[in-house]
C-alpha cells in the first residue's frame, strides 16, 4: 500500500510503501503503546483498560511472528495511577516510567533485574501534578538523558519537563521547559538513533510523518514535515523499537474491542529532493540589469520550477533560462542563487551562487555632428562639411568641460590627442577635445 497526504501545504520527499508481516492478538481493548527490548527478542505492550504491560518473547529479532505471551505487569499497583497511556525504559532496563492520562503524573520505578518486569520491581515514587491530561511521553538522548521528557497532553501540545534527578519522577517540575503545538494531532513520537529526525503518528486520521531537528533531540526545531497516510485510517498508535529500526513499523488501533498489532516492512520509495542548482552569468551587467544562466536541477517529483533570489530575497519563479534581474542599482554588488522546486513544493538545497556588480549609468546625452579636424591645427576651415555622429553631455551646445563620447551609451571618449573640432551647429566655433573627452579650449573661427 502506497499512500500520501494530497495536500501541498506539506512536503515530503518520499513515500512508504507498506507490506503487512503479521498481526497478533494483544488481548487488550485500548492499546496505548509498545517498546522493544534493545536486541529486539522481547517486547511490550501498554493497555489502558487492565492497566497493564504485556510481556512477548520473540526468536527472531524485531519479528512479532510466532510471539510468545510471558505476563503481565501491573502499572496500577501501589499507586495512583489510573489510566495509562506511555512507558519508557532507560538503555538497560534498570529504570522505567509510566505516565497516566488522567492523573497528569510520571511514576518511577527500578527493576532489580535489567528488562524483568516479572522479577523485582520497586515502585519509587510520582511526579507532581502538570496541567493538562497525558497521552504519550519521548525521552531525548542527548544531553542530560533522562532528565528531559516530553509529553503530549490533551491540546496535543508536546511539552518538555525537566527532573533535576535523571529518573527520578519525584524531582520532575511542573513547569515545562519548552512547548510546541504541531499541525496535526501527533501522539506519538519517536527519536531517530542520532536525534536528528523524529517519528510521528497523528492518532486521528492515520498520517504517519517524519520530520528534521536542526538541534538534535530538541522537536521545537522541527522543520521540513512529511507526511503519509499509514493502512490504518484512524486511532492508530505506533510501536517504537529501541534500537530504531525504521525499516519496520508496528501499529496498533487505540480502542476496538479486540485489538491487534500490526507488523510492516517498510521500504523508501526513490522520490529524490532536487539537486543543487548552479548560478553564473549570462552576459555583462548593465547598471539596473544582470542577465543570469544556471544548471538543470534533477530528482523531485514531476516537473521543475525555479525561484530566483537575489541577496537571499526570492524575486522570481520561471522556467525559462537564462533569466534577466531587473530594478537593480547602478554601481552595486548583489549576490543571486537559485533554487530547484518540485511539484510537490520540495526545494533543491542552496548551489554555487554568483556575484555581481552593476555597472554605472551613464549621463544623459545629446546626438551632436562635429568635423574634425588635424591634430594641432592651425588653420581652421570652418566650411568644412564632412561630419561624423557624436554623443555630448551638454544641455546646449558643447563647451569647455563638455564631453564628447564616441557612443550613445557614454561608455566610451574620443581616442587619440588632443584634436580640433568643428560644431556645425554653431558654424562659429571650433573645440579642442583631448584623449579623455572633455573639452578643453575652443577658437573662433
Amino acid at each position: 500500500m502506497i499512500g500520501a497526504v494530497a495536500n501541498n501545504k506539506y512536503r515530503y520527499d518520499w513515500e512508504i510503501d507498506f507490506s503487512l508481516d503479521l498481526e497478533i492478538d494483544l488481548d487488550e481493548s485500548n492499546f496505548q503503546d509498545m517498546r522493544w527490548r534493545p536486541d529486539g527478542l522481547m517486547f511490550w505492550t501498554l493497555g489502558a483498560t487492565l492497566d497493564t504491560i504485556r510481556i512477548y518473547t520473540v526468536t527472531t529479532e524485531f519479528d512479532i511472528t510466532g510471539a510468545s505471551f510471558q505476563g503481565s505487569f501491573d502499572v496500577t499497583s501501589g499507586t495512583t495511577n489510573n489510566i495509562p497511556v506511555g512507558f519508557i525504559f532507560n538503555n538497560d532496563g534498570t529504570k522505567m516510567i509510566t505516565v497516566d492520562y488522567s492523573q497528569r503524573r510520571i511514576y518511577g520505578w527500578t527493576l532489580t533485574t535489567p528488562w524483568d518486569l516479572l522479577g523485582t520491581v520497586t515502585y519509587d515514587g510520582l511526579s507532581p501534578q502538570v496541567s493538562g491530561n497525558l497521552f504519550a511521553i519521548a525521552m531525548p538522548q542527548g544531553d542530560d538523558y533522562g532528565k528531559h521528557v516530553w509529553m503530549c497532553n490533551a491540546n496535543f501540545n508536546w511539552r518538555r519537563y525537566d527532573m533535576s534527578v535523571a529518573w527520578d519522577a519525584t524531582t520532575m517540575s511542573t513547569s515545562f521547559v519548552k512547548t510546541i503545538t504541531f499541525d496535526h494531532k501527533y501522539s506519538n513520537l519517536m527519536y531517530n538513533g542520532n536525534g536528528s529526525q523524529i517519528r510521528v503518528i497523528d492518532e486521528n486520521n492515520g498520517y504517519i510523518g517524519t520530520m528534521d531537528l536542526t538541534t538534535n533531540w530538541d522537536i521545537t526545531t522541527a522543520t521540513n514535515e512529511q507526511l503519509i497516510q499509514s493502512p490504518l485510517s484512524s486511532a492508530v498508535r505506533m510501536g517504537y523499537s529501541v534500537a530504531n529500526r525504521w525499516d519496520r513499523l508496528w501499529l496498533g488501533s487505540g480502542s476496538s474491542s479486540n485489538i491487534e498489532l500490526k507488523q510492516y516492512t517498510t521500504s523508501y520509495l526513490a522520490v529524490t529532493v532536487p539537486t543543487a542548482v548552479t548560478v553564473s552569468q549570462a552576459s555583462s551587467p548593465t547598471d539596473t540589469t544582470q542577465a543570469l544562466n544556471r544548471t538543470t536541477s534533477t530528482g523531485g517529483a514531476g516537473s521543475l520550477t525555479y525561484e530566483w533570489y537575489i541577496d537571499g530575497g526570492l524575486v522570481a519563479t520561471t522556467t525559462s533560462n537564462p533569466y534577466t534581474a531587473t530594478g537593480l542599482t547602478e554601481e552595486t554588488t548583489y549576490i543571486a542563487s537559485c533554487k530547484a522546486k518540485d511539484l510537490n513544493g520540495v526545494l533543491s538545497p542552496v548551489g554555487t551562487s554568483y556575484e555581481f556588480t552593476t555597472a554605472a549609468s551613464g549621463p544623459s546625452l545629446t546626438q551632436i555632428s562635429l568635423t574634425p579636424f588635424p591634430s594641432g591645427s592651425s588653420a581652421i576651415a570652418c566650411g568644412q562639411s564632412v561630419t561624423g555622429a557624436y554623443w555630448t553631455d551638454a544641455t546646449g551646445d558643447p563647451g569647455i568641460g563638455d564631453t564628447i563620447y564616441t557612443n550613445s551609451s557614454g561608455t566610451t571618449v574620443l581616442a587619440g590627442g588632443g584634436q580640433w573640432f568643428k560644431a556645425p551647429f554653431d558654424g562659429n566655433n571650433a573645440l579642442q577635445v583631448q584623449s579623455s573627452g572633455v573639452v578643453t579650449s575652443s577658437s573662433s573661427c
